[in-house]
């Protein structure tokens, strides 16, 4: 015995076997044989002999104790279970047999009687530091925090110097969200064991998952300095680098980490994920392809992949890819919602549905998800569904707000349904705070402090809708009537081409028509100041496609919002927003982070000269009724028209519609058509409203000239409730059809009375849902009375400034002008007021 504690296994395995010749059953000179053989590593010998040793005395607690760690290392478990309890059985009171069959269990998953063991096994040794911290990994691994801390901080208290217990006992206190206490636990781990890379690196991803960026890349640069092969903080690190749009550094770590571990199919995912936010989309889906091949069940990668295919205009493919996830991972909630996202944007309206309610049977309070489907089911005029919703929505916005975060609820959504200015500010504040952030996080800057004075003012306007669009119909006209002794006017476009004669002038019009669509934010933004653009017009705002972000880099001294959304930005580094006082009273100042730029009529710009068609429409070609022959008879077959969309349609002003359609005998409502369902869905609401569902006629869609003649065939224009008409209310009064509108609350419910100003038909106005009803009854009623609105709607159609397109940019330019005097005088951005020229 003495020389094998003295570690000479040689000579006392020598004595061992002497006795063992005398006597080949003695019991503890085969235990003490195989203890040696065990040390030795020869686990299959060691069993052999410790087992002859229980043949000759199988009362002897220690030899099946020490048979079972023999077993365990042999791979042996289930036998080395059984050794231990027959252990335990011939001496209850050894605390590492208890912890042993405690270690056992749960590795066969019976952690009930793995805790019950582990505990014995403290019962028996109060101090057993390496018990108790195993028991707390276990009731971790539980989610039952509370008892885990417990024991971990029993362990730390026995081992006050044991690292591993440390930053075990924090990442039990950040799962149960201690975030502060658990980064003190972190900090305990590496001062104890300062090269302890596991706890730096936990640390960084407590700091990365609170957004303290520049502190979490610290700490996973502290683990690297310590393991310079640790794979998972260099991936984290580039994690954290595209959080802070530092893209560049973001590539370097995910390009290390793929050269220390090739076969990481995440570093790759993550690699295309950012070489696609940067637009470089054939690199991108080379990474996705190499994450699919190392792990062909990726799910994630295919919804990325789906992303790029979104982001390059092939909704399509995006499906596809999106569909392939699920099919890997059916309850992929993320996948499901973009799925339902691409849908909607497609106009598949009802699939897009579909989506959203499998994501809220999966996740019942997904945010975004739920915005969505609220937003798609008041599109297509399920209100019965949807009205029960709202208070939920609004509900989950209004906490977002109150915890400082950005809502799932997009700007454009809540201004859509929530005339409330201090509540629609609130809302586009959290975006925009969202784009600030990222963009200082970026390390971007730009300054304009030695940049010499440019010949003439550089204005720049950046959109998505230089095509086919509601918005491109409105500017068309504006380009080219720039005063180009003093303008120079560059057009920054991330749309497609659409090949429309709207997309065709606009280029031509412009001095220059820069596609920025394959630059990121960070090289549009550069772009733009390369350019020495003076003055930066976002047409976009919070709508769908927008890129504002570029915006938040301030690559322009003086930046401004227009025309694209109807609202604040609700962001710092928007200086200015083009509106007017109908649709801004100076009392609505709170509401908006801009200064305001009042035009003298109207804030929307109109292309006088877009062609109306010749084509002469009769009512029998838009399935319309034909007057009777006398025009003087009261209803006459009287044509309501709203061509509105139908996200705008409300049921407190379809309730008035249908009052006015009993009231008027004969008359129907004319609206554009949607999609089956929703045109149903409308029928479906008349009829319970006590309407013939017939009386409501649903126009296709066709050319922009065919449209603006046939609005000849509506009497009266009925405008919607929250979201105004724009374009619509324009395109209405364009054509000689007078429109009844109520002013609102807020910018998009008082865009039509501004509109009406601007064509001197102010009497159309109204200020309540009463007065809208009077209103429309009495002249539908009254032949004469809209006979004389409409002739002198006609006379002051290209008389008034609402369609006088000169004039309308003399006053933009002279607003422009008076921006950069502010700007150049060293001044701060102040309200701005256009006197009429």
């Amino acid at each position: 015995m003495g020389f094998h504690q003295k570690g000479q296994l040689d000579k006392a395995a020598e004595l061992y076997q002497n006795i063992l010749e005398k006597d080949p059953t003695h019991a503890d000179a085969l235990h003490l044989c195989g203890l040696i053989a065990h040390q030795a590593r020869n686990y299959q010998q060691a069993i052999e002999l410790i087992s002859k040793a229980i043949r000759s005395d199988s009362g002897n607690a220690i030899y099946h104790y020490n048979i079972g760690v023999s077993l365990i290392e042999a791979g042996r478990k289930k036998e080395a279970v059984i050794s231990f309890r027959n252990a335990i059985r011939r001496y209850p009171h050894s605390p590492e047999s208890w912890y042993n069959l405690a270690n056992l269990l749960k590795q066969q998953g019976d952690s009930d009687e793995s805790l019950r063991c582990y505990r014995k096994a403290v019962e028996i040794r109060p101090d057993y530091a390496q018990a108790y911290f195993n028991m707390a990994r276990l009731l971790k691994e539980q989610k039952k925090y509370d008892e885990a801390i417990a024991y971990y901080r029993k362990a730390s208290e026995i081992r006050p110097n044991h690292a591993q217990t440390y930053n075990s006992l924090a990442n039990a206190l950040f799962a149960q969200g201690n975030v502060e206490e658990a980064l003190s636990c972190y900090r305990k781990a590496v001062e104890v064991n300062p090269d302890y890379a596991e706890a730096w690196y936990n640390m960084a991803t407590v700091l990365h998952d609170q957004e303290k960026f520049e502190d979490a890349l610290s700490f996973y640069q502290q683990a690297i300095s310590v393991k310079p092969d640790y794979v998972d903080a260099y991936n984290n690190m580039g994690i954290v680098f595209c959080a802070m749009n530092r893209y560049e550094d973001a590539l370097r770590c995910y390009r290390k980490a793929i050269t220390l571990m090739p076969n990481v199919a995440g570093c790759y995912n993550n690699l295309g994920a950012t070489l696609s936010d940067l637009r470089r989309y054939d690199e991108a889906l080379s990474a996705f392809h190499k994450a699919i091949e190392l792990n062909p069940r990726y799910a994630d990668a295919y919804n990325n992949m789906g992303n790029l295919f979104k982001n390059q205009g092939n909704p399509e493919q995006a499906i596809s890819a999106y569909r392939k996830a699920l099919s890997l991972q059916p309850d992929y909630v993320s996948a499901l919602n973009n799925i339902g996202l691409t849908l909607k944007e497609l106009g598949k309206s009802e699939e897009a549905i579909s989506c959203y309610r499998k994501v809220l049977s999966i996740k019942p309070d997904e945010p975004a998800a739920y915005s969505n489907y609220f937003y798609l089911l008041q599109k297509m005029c399920f209100w019965k569904e949807s009205n029960p919703l709202k208070s939920r929505l609004e509900q989950m916005t209004r906490t977002a707000l109150g915890q400082g975060r950005k809502t799932f609820e997009t700007p454009f959504e809540n201004i859509t349904y929530y005339p409330d200015p201090l509540y629609n500010f609130n809302v586009a504040r959290t975006w925009s705070d969202a784009m600030a952030a990222a963009a200082a996080n970026s390390g971007l800057r730009f300054s304009f402090d030695k940049r010499g004075k440019n010949d003439k003012i550089v204005v720049g306007y950046l959109s998505f809708d230089f095509r086919h669009h509601a918005v491109g119909h409105l500017i068309a006209g504006l380009f080219g009537c720039h005063d180009r002794s003093k303008f120079r006017i560059i057009a920054y476009s991330y749309g497609y081409d659409d090949g429309s004669e709207y997309r065709r002038r606009i280029a031509q019009d412009c001095d220059e028509f820069v596609d920025i669509r394959k630059l990121s934010n960070t090289e549009a933004a550069q772009r733009i100041y390369n350019d020495k653009v003076d003055i930066l017009v976002d047409l976009m705002g919070h709508t769908g496609f927008s890129r504002m972000d570029i915006c938040a880099f301030r690559p322009a001294p003086v930046q401004v919002t227009w025309l694209g959304f109807p609202g604040t930005s609700g962001s710092d580094f928007i200086d200015y927003i083009i509106t007017d006082k109908t649709i801004s009273p100076e009392s609505h100042e709170p509401y908006y982070s801009e200064k305001f730029v009042y035009m003298p009529h109207t804030y929307q710009p109109n292309d006088r000269w877009q062609k109306i068609s010749d084509k002469k429409f009769a009512r029998s070609d838009a399935g319309l009724p034909e007057p009777t022959p006398n025009p003087s008879q009261e209803g006459n077959a009287f044509v309501f028209c709203s061509f509105s969309q139908s996200y705008k349609i409300e049921p407190v002003m379809f309730d008035i519609w249908m009052r006015l359609l009993k009231q008027v005998e004969g008359s129907v409502l004319w609206l554009i058509e949607s999609d089956p369902t929703t045109d149903r869905n409308l029928r479906q609401e008349a009829q319970e409203r006590g309407v013939d569902p017939q009386r409501l006629i649903f126009a296709p869609r066709m050319n922009k000239s065919e449209h603006l003649a046939r609005h000849q065939l509506a009497d009266l224009v009925l405008d919607t409730m929250t979201y105004n008409g724009h374009t619509t209310t324009s395109d209405a009064l364009y054509a000689g059809v007078p429109v009844i509108a109520m002013l609102g609350k807020h910018f998009a419910s008082r865009v039509s009375a501004s509109l009406l100003k601007a064509v001197g038909m102010p009497d159309l106005i109204v200020h309540s849902l009463e007065e809208y009803e009077v209103l429309a009854l009495r002249l539908a009623q009254n032949p004469a009375a809209l006979s004389a609105l409409r002739e002198r709607l006609e006379n002051n159609r290209l008389t008034k400034p609402l369609f006088d397109t000169p004039l309308f940019v003399r006053h933009l330019e002279s607003g422009y002008s008076e921006m950069m005097n502010i700007f150049q005088q060293g001044q701060k951005p102040g309200k701005i007021e256009i006197s009429n020229i």
